[in-house]
């Protein structure tokens, strides 16, 4: 009988046995299932500012787990301090896909990078993806940047951002706000839209420098639309003194609240311009332009033909031009303007301003059209205009010199 019992316990103990292996690996599946869910959560992975590194591997992220570089709802957070740089790289998988960036630097003048080590660069995919700068501190983006979907670039940091590599995908992009720079030509398709803050397209030395109609550009190859009083600029390097194109130019639109045009440089010979106000109703849209470094244009002061000649802001198609849609033109350090013939009557007030840093006779000095006809001027009519004033025997002319360079 004692065998029996005997017999009877070990069976009831491997019985428990097997039910506790069961149960451990019941256990291990639910655990292991919920790490697998958890990683494919949105999460926030915030890089150690104290490595340079590729972002595949956890030891360079705080708390030592890494983005997957898969999922669209990641968003990598990296911070700074004065001093202290570091280098960061997308790595594998090529492309490396998240939702968006954060930049949250507390330096003043220390610039941290965001490199790649892979072919394609940065996804920028899922729903609304972003970058948010929110720091003081500059960050340089070098690598490419594809837009998956339509992506807002914005934040309530005032640190610079530069964005060396280039900009592709078919979203659309939109600034919202902080300082943003491009210094390539970017071709992504979806359009741009400034509605808050600077964005500046600035190639290097030697680039071309084209707003032509869908082609690469450093808006990429879309629409561009100015609104809210935010700012795009276009500035040629000044050491090279390259020419800004325009040919077969796309419209450059003024949306709701307006914003500034600011040509930062100097103007191809006969290139032309056209300024879209359908959708600037009730504000002044500014349109800037300095000329570049050497300024003057190849036209004399008493030149009665100002169409002709290099370095000169050709305004030839204004869209949506009404008495709601008056326009601010600053034209500087010599620098010529030219609102081209075809007009019975120019439909919206036009301030022309002599500002800080143009000609000594024109600064502080501003001069208003309001509703006026426009009368081009002969092209063998020596008429050159006077001091703060751009008429021309009670006519605006179709081109004049602003500011006047001659005392």
């Amino acid at each position: 009988m004692a065998s029996i019992g005997t017999s009877r316990e070990k069976s009831a103990q491997s019985k428990n046995l097997r039910r506790r292996g069961l149960l451990a690996a019941a256990i291990a599946g639910v655990l292991a299932g919920s790490a697998w869910v958890s990683s494919a959560q949105a999460a926030n992975f915030t890089w150690d500012t104290n490595i340079n590194g590729a972002w595949s591997n956890g030891t360079n992220w705080i708390g030592g787990i890494a983005p997957s570089g898969v999922n669209t709802t990641d968003n990598l957070i990296f911070g700074g301090v004065e001093g202290f740089s570091y280098q960061s790289n997308a790595d594998v998988p090529d492309p490396f896909i998240i939702n968006g960036l954060t930049l949250n630097s507390s330096a003043l003048t220390t610039s941290n990078t965001i490199g790649w080590i892979n072919s394609q660069g940065i996804s920028l995919a899922g729903t609304n993806p972003f970058i948010t700068q929110n720091g003081t501190g500059p960050f340089q983006i070098d690598a490419p940047l594809i837009l998956t979907s339509n992506a807002t670039f914005g934040g309530a940091g005032n640190g610079m951002v530069t964005l060396t590599g280039p900009i592709g995908g078919a979203g659309s992009l939109t600034i919202t706000g902080g300082t943003w720079k491009t210094t390539n030509t970017n071709n992504f398709t979806g359009g741009l839209a400034v509605n808050g803050g600077l964005f500046e397209w600035a190639p290097v030395s030697g680039s071309t420098i084209n707003l032509a109609a869908a082609a690469p550009s450093g808006a990429g190859t879309g629409t561009i639309r100015i609104s809210n009083g935010a700012e795009f600029r276009i500035s040629a390097d000044p050491t090279s003194n390259d020419a800004i194109l325009t040919a077969n130019a796309r419209p450059i639109a003024f949306g709701a609240g307006a914003g500034t045009l600011n040509i930062n440089g100097r103007i191809g010979n006969g290139f032309n311009w056209i300024i879209d106000l359908t959708n600037a109703t009730g504000s002044t849209s500014v349109i800037k332009f300095n000329g570049g470094p050497n300024g003057d244009s190849t036209n004399t002061v008493g030149n009665g033909d100002l169409q002709t000649g290099s370095n000169a802001l050709r305004i030839a198609t204004w869209t949506g031009q009404t008495a709601n849609t008056p326009v601010r033109l600053e034209i500087t350090n010599g620098a010529l303007l030219s609102i081209q013939g075809g007009y019975n009557t120019l439909n919206m007030p036009i301030t022309i301003r002599g500002v800080a840093g143009g000609d000594v006779h024109a600064q502080g000095k501003e001069l208003t059209t309001a509703l006026r006809s426009l009368t081009p001027a002969p092209p063998s009519t020596a008429c050159p205009p006077t001091h703060g004033t751009v008429d021309c025997s009670s006519r605006i002319r179709s081109s004049f010199r602003w500011p006047p360079t001659s005392a």
